[in-house]
């Protein structure tokens, strides 16, 4: 029988102890008696009430945990005996780690765990004897503990999918109670038959619900339209009516009863209705003169097809004898080419105005003008425009190109308000044959 005595400062303020040598084989012959003390107070370490264990972990990664060879010969003066499990010098070479650990369960059933310092071991090689297997050891309880953590893992580990799905659906009933107790969910007798319900075209629910609004009309609120009187909603206009050119023609609309605010020109599509549904425009633009104030807000002016020519005798029916600066004229004006062969009766023409210098301040012509050749006489082109104004002492000059017309516009319950003047409550379509609004 082998003892060797070992003092140990629970605190760790002692030095490491002495090495302990044995030989791969030794067993329980081969004991340490130790003295746990506490350096703190300069007192032994009292045992009473607590359970010391010896762990330790091999030279080949095997660990020992034993409670069962440690006896406690003295609890308040500190004295204990470990008599060394089989398993400690199974394998030769030097043991990694080796320490006493000391635990005991306060008042409120917490583990409370104190350790020593660690314990050198060195293991002597044994070429005699073979069949020496090295594993863990762990003491009865500790085995216990971990063959039901194992378990209890291995069943955690099996089950967890169904955890999750019972956890979710909880949650699901949870929600589904909180929205029938506030009253946020419709009964099926309140519901009605949803097989009854038409089905709008397309393959998915997004596709059928986007057919379905599209159907009734582009909304210019999806475009950023905001509607209050003061942001400017140009682009998200033009860009709702954009969409319905792609698509070939279709019907924008507008929120109804509110003020849209608008400061660029609007280029309106072929085959486009655009219900204003009573709501304002705000007309922010620049105005130059006070003939056509509203020309600027939509433009139809359509497909630049052709190069600009230079017309000549510009004649807008201007009664130079008449004193009355406001006569208004219906016949055709004129102007004349040196060469109308590229031009038929028909023919839709985008008038340019130039120059000019006028007796009448501020009441030019519009500047820039869509129109319709009515007869070609030699180089005379005749066009469905004249001036709504007398003009004396006028010269200017004009190009004109042709186009294609947008066709087939019409507005419905239009409001425009302008600083100076207000049209309300007007249905607009086109009265020509071929449905052109310009």
């Amino acid at each position: 029988m082998s003892n060797q005595y070992l003092s140990f400062d629970v605190t760790k303020q002692s030095t490491p102890q002495q090495l302990i040598t044995g030989r791969q084989g030794d067993s329980q012959l081969k004991f340490v008696t130790i003295l746990f003390w506490d350096g703190d107070k300069n007192v032994p370490y009292d045992l009473t009430g607590k359970k010391v264990a010896f762990e330790a972990l091999k030279p080949d990664d095997t660990h020992i945990v034993d409670y069962e060879g440690v006896t406690v010969l003295d609890a308040s003066a500190g004295l204990a005996r470990y008599s060394f499990n089989a398993q400690v010098f199974a394998v030769a070479g030097t043991i990694q780690q080796a320490f006493f650990k000391i635990t005991h369960t306060d008042s409120n059933k917490n583990v409370i765990a104190d350790s020593t310092l660690e314990v050198a071991i060195n293991i002597l090689e044994n070429r005699v004897e073979s069949g020496i297997d090295s594993k863990d050891y762990l003491s009865e309880y500790d085995n216990l503990i971990a063959k039901v953590k194992k378990k209890f893992d291995d069943y955690a580990a099996t089950v967890q999918d169904s955890i999750d799905k019972a956890q979710a659906l909880h949650n699901q009933i949870v929600e589904y109670t909180n929205l029938i107790n506030s009253n946020g969910v419709i009964k099926k007798t309140e519901f009605g038959d949803i097989t009854q319900l038409k089905q709008p075209e397309g393959k998915t629910f997004i596709d059928k619900l986007n057919n379905e609004l599209s159907q009734r009309g582009v909304n210019v609120i999806w475009f950023g339209a905001v509607g209050d009187g003061t942001t400017d909603d140009s682009a998200a206009i033009q860009s709702a009516i954009n969409y319905v050119g792609i698509q070939g023609g279709g019907k924008v609309i507008f929120p109804p009863f509110r003020k849209f605010y608008v400061k660029s020109t609007i280029d309106v599509q072929s085959n486009t209705e655009i219900d204003f549904g009573n709501s304002e425009i705000i007309w922010g633009g620049a105005v130059e003169n006070n003939i056509g104030r509203f020309q600027g807000i939509f433009n139809s002016k359509g497909e630049i097809l052709g190069e600009s020519y230079e017309v000549n005798d510009v004649f807008l029916h201007i009664d130079s004898d008449s004193s009355d600066s406001t006569t208004y004229y219906s016949e055709d004006g004129y102007f004349t080419l040196s060469d109308s062969s590229h031009f038929n009766v028909g023919d839709y023409l985008l008038f340019k105005i130039n120059t000019g210098n006028y007796s009448v301040s501020s009441l030019n012509p519009k500047d820039e003008k869509l129109v319709r050749i009515t007869r070609i006489v030699n180089n005379k082109i005749f066009i469905d425009y004249s001036s709504p104004y007398k003009y004396v002492d006028y010269n200017y000059t004009a190009t004109i190109q042709k186009v294609k017309p947008v066709t087939n516009i019409s507005f419905k319950n239009l409001n425009i308000i302008d600083e100076k003047i207000i049209t309300s409550d007007k249905d607009v379509t086109h009265t020509h044959s071929d449905d052109i609004e310009n």
